[in-house]
């Protein structure tokens, strides 16, 4: 009987040491994340939470929007944040302040910004989207990350466009800030 307990003990391991046994699961660099865009814009502030929290929660990590826990009708301090987070259980702050923004629509195109898009039967003009932002990562009162990200898309409508930034920057920030891939 100790033999056999002795040979499965030294299978598995030998299985765990030689990668046979199950990999673990990569946790995510942040978790508990209160997503705070900082926009004049409250559309764009809704459009942009809701696309960050839609890519961390696929990745399962819990996340909370600041439109539903910090109402934009007043001013909040750094004491503020820290209470809210800490109240909702959240203890990495994601904040992104828009620095610029130029949209063009489709008339601009035409009046000669060179958008242009080749369709097989000619051409259409397009719209489109650059911004600039700050993205700042704050774990535990400690800035993890900060960086300023410059996107631009053009598309056929300015919505599309600004949809089409949004996704792919909640995409890039959550992909490479949140899970370290590269």
């Amino acid at each position: 009987m100790r033999k056999i307990i002795l040979i499965a003990l030294i299978l598995l391991i030998m299985c765990t040491v030689s990668g046979f046994a199950a990999p673990a699961k990569n946790a995510p660099l942040h978790d508990k994340v209160l997503i705070y865009c900082n926009f004049d814009d409250m559309n764009y502030r809704k459009q942009l939470e809701n696309k960050l929290l839609k890519y961390l929660k696929a990745k399962n990590i819990t996340a909370a929007k600041s439109l539903e826990l910090m109402p934009p009708l007043k001013e909040y301090t750094d004491a503020d944040v820290d209470k809210i987070m800490q109240d909702n259980g959240l203890d990495t702050l994601l904040e992104i302040k828009l620095l610029s923004s130029k949209v063009t629509t489709e008339d601009d195109a035409v009046a000669g910004t060179k958008l242009f898009k080749v369709y097989a039967k000619g051409w259409s003009t397009l719209a489109s989207a650059t911004m600039e932002f700050d993205v700042k990562i704050a774990d535990k009162k400690k800035t993890a990350y900060q960086e300023k990200i410059k996107c631009e898309e053009a598309e056929d409508t300015v919505k599309e466009a600004v949809d089409e930034l949004f996704d792919n920057f909640s995409y890039n920030i959550v992909r490479r800030q949140f899970l370290g891939k590269k």
